[in-house]
């Protein structure tokens, strides 16, 4: 099981979207991370962190993925820029 960053949180549908998004940046802080592992440490699903958080965050220019060729790789990871 990976290692928790931080205090352990558990979002729910109605935490602001700014508050994840700023705590992504933080758990990428260091190193790249998965999808999964970012999904694990926030609590969240998969599928919720990559649709409304990672891919805003890619546009905004605010993370970087590992493999930039190939953004729907199945171990794709992300850092915060």
């Amino acid at each position: 099981m990976p290692k928790k960053v931080g205090v352990s949180l558990k979002f729910n549908a109605g935490t602001r979207r700014d508050s994840v998004r700023k705590e992504i940046l933080q758990i990428c802080r260091s190193r790249y991370l998965t999808r999964q592992e970012i999904a694990d440490k926030l609590g969240m699903s998969v599928n919720t962190v990559r649709a409304y958080y990672l891919y805003p965050l890619i546009a905004l220019g605010q993370i970087e993925t590992l493999y930039p060729a190939k953004n729907t790789r199945k171990n794709q990871a992300y850092r915060a820029c």
